[in-house]
C-alpha cells in the first residue's frame, strides 16, 4: 500500500512478445541492462538475483562518466505474474531518499503482454511528473528491445 502523501506513476502497455520474454527482460540482468535506462543509457551493467529476497543493482554512466545506479529488494515475486521491488537510487534525484517501490503485473493477450506497471513512493509532483517521462522513455526502449 502507498502511504497516501506520496504519488506514484502508473502505466499500462501491450508488448507484443509472449510472457516469458517480458519477465526475462525485468529479470536476467542482460536484457535488463539493454532498456532500464532507455536512452540516457551509457555503459550499463546489471546485476541481478531473481528470487524472493533477492536484490538487484542496474548502473550506467552519464555524459560526463559519473555512475549513476538504481537498486532494491523483491518484496513479491511471482515468476511470469509479478514483481515487487523496493528502490533505492545511487544518483541526484532532487528529493531525499524516499521508500519507493516498483510493482510489474503481467498477463497474457492477444498478440502478447499486457505490462502493468507502477513506480510508488514517489515524494513530489516535480518527481513523479520527471519519472513519467523517464519512464515512458524507458519503456521505448523496451519495446525496442522486445521486437528483436
Amino acid at each position: 500500500m502507498t502511504d497516501e502523501r506520496t504519488l506514484s506513476v502508473v502505466e499500462t502497455r501491450v508488448f507484443p512478445a509472449p510472457v516469458e520474454r517480458v519477465w526475462g527482460a525485468w529479470t536476467e540482468p542482460r536484457m535488463l541492462e539493454r532498456w532500464i535506462w532507455g536512452s540516457i543509457g551509457r555503459d550499463e551493467r546489471a546485476e541481478v538475483d531473481a528470487r524472493l529476497g533477492g536484490a538487484f543493482r542496474v548502473s550506467t554512466r552519464n555524459a560526463d562518466g559519473a555512475t549513476f545506479a538504481m537498486r532494491g529488494e523483491f518484496v513479491a515475486f511471482e515468476p511470469h505474474r509479478k514483481l515487487v521491488c523496493t528502490l533505492a537510487w545511487d544518483a541526484p534525484m532532487g528529493y531525499p531518499p524516499s521508500p519507493e517501490r516498483l510493482i510489474v503485473e503481467l498477463a497474457p493477450v492477444a498478440g502478447g503482454t499486457e505490462l502493468r506497471f507502477e513506480h510508488a513512493g514517489i515524494p513530489n509532483a516535480a518527481a513523479r511528473d520527471e519519472h513519467a517521462r523517464g519512464w515512458a522513455d524507458v519503456f521505448q526502449r523496451l519495446a525496442l528491445v522486445l521486437a528483436e
